[in-house]
């Protein structure tokens, strides 16, 4: 059989298995669970609020032009005229107010004029960064070649960002929100680390192994089957949660503005890299496969190793809180290089990027995401390496058995 054949015969395998179907729908119920939470147990949750700020953008968002600026400076004296007042026409009127109530449009304008100064302001932002960074090197002309490469990589970075337009945004709401939520990562975990467990000790189970130890090469096309298939069904688990997750703040948080740079938003305005707002998301999506990846072949390793599902259940979640605890006590400055090698850095990939983080790699300060994506994938080679010693250690075991 041909690889491609087994690896389907792998994913089919996996999928009429009615006890992990089960787990599955369970999952998925788990997270719907936690979409509607906040609104099943939070009173400031109120759908019929949701339109006036929204809608406002659509009205007056976009490209901030001096008739724009003129525009916007009209209605903030109108809202802090109202507000100051604290007397609000107390009528459901649709056609007169953005969000059928005055409150909610007074509450909306003011929040859309802060978003506006924001942006306007971001630009004398910028300056004063790069003009800190000349006078330092200015300053300091004796600066090792370290700090030398670190305030250029700044002035490189920072040199040519400007916001002149602006989308809906909301506090916590929309992409922080979305960029918070962590609990579609613990399901995928739990689906995947069942998933590739079951694909790697269902040939015990059913005895094929002895027959796949028999030919020369028929165990190791059959363990590259089984990790292709491993990350076909990691693949489809992840972009099945991450739309779900998508739809769901798209359709009850409003995400908005995804042709804006990734800085427009507070939590990024200095963040390492100058790319959209979708190209983010693709980016950070792609950053999170590899770190599940880590896991997946942990697990992998484990249940092909010790062909126990319930030792190789507890080993991969001993070995997952390991990378978690370590995340977080590795604080150190110096010992920061070790979280590079943490696949946990970048299923939190968000971290990452809010910030501008370089990492000192034998005196070159580096993006610390670029180190980290390195470090992970070397953590992943050496994974891949081991897999198939251990197979092929197994399989020699297994010819001189049967001979």
């Amino acid at each position: 059989m041909t690889v491609l054949k087994l690896t389907r015969y792998e994913l089919k395998k996996l999928f009429v298995k009615k006890s992990f179907l089960l787990i599955i729908a369970f999952m998925i119920l788990l997270a719907f669970g936690a979409y509607l939470r906040p609104y099943l147990t939070n009173y400031k949750y109120n759908f019929s609020g949701i339109e006036g700020p929204s809608d406002l953008y659509y009205v007056y968002g976009g490209e901030l032009t001096e008739e724009k600026l003129n525009t916007l400076n009209s209605l903030y004296n109108y809202a802090s005229e109202i507000k100051a007042s604290g007397v609000y026409d107390p009528t459901y009127n649709p056609d007169k107010y953005f969000g059928g109530y005055q409150a909610i449009e007074v509450y909306a304008i003011l929040q859309m004029c802060e978003n506006a100064e924001r942006v306007m302001a971001y630009e004398d932002y910028i300056k004063s960064v790069k003009e800190q960074t000349n006078e330092f090197i200015a300053e300091n002309p004796n600066l090792d070649e370290y700090m030398k490469k670190y305030n250029q990589m700044i002035a490189d970075t920072f040199g040519d960002r400007k916001l002149n337009s602006i989308s809906y945004y909301d506090g916590f709401l929309g992409y922080d929100g979305f960029f918070e939520y962590k609990f579609s990562n613990i399901l995928i975990l739990l689906i995947v680390v069942v998933g590739v467990m079951t694909i790697f000790t269902t040939d015990t189970a059913c005895g094929c192994k002895d027959y796949l130890a028999t030919a020369l090469h028929g165990s190791k096309i059959t363990v590259t089957s089984k990790l292709i298939a491993c990350a076909v069904f990691m693949l489809i688990t992840m972009t099945v949660f991450f739309s779900a997750d998508f739809i769901y703040f798209m359709t009850f948080e409003r995400l908005d503005g995804f042709y804006q740079p990734l800085y427009y938003l507070p939590d990024f305005k200095d963040t390492a890299i100058n790319i959209t707002i979708w190209q983010y998301l693709i980016l950070t999506f792609a950053i999170r496969f590899m770190g599940f990846m880590t896991i997946a072949l942990i697990t992998a390793l484990v249940s092909h190793i010790t062909q126990k599902p319930v030792t190789s259940f507890f080993i991969t979640f001993l070995s997952f809180f390991g990378f978690m605890f370590a995340r977080y006590l590795i604080v150190a400055e110096h010992l920061s290089i070790f979280n590079c090698f943490n696949p946990v850095s970048l299923l939190m990939c968000h971290d990452m990027f809010r910030s501008f983080n370089v990492t000192n790699v034998f005196g070159t300060p580096l993006h610390t995401y670029i180190v980290t994506l390195v470090g992970v994938g070397i953590i992943n080679l050496i994974l891949l390496v081991l897999l198939f010693i251990s197979e092929g250690v197994i399989a020699k075991k297994g010819r001189v058995k049967n001979a």
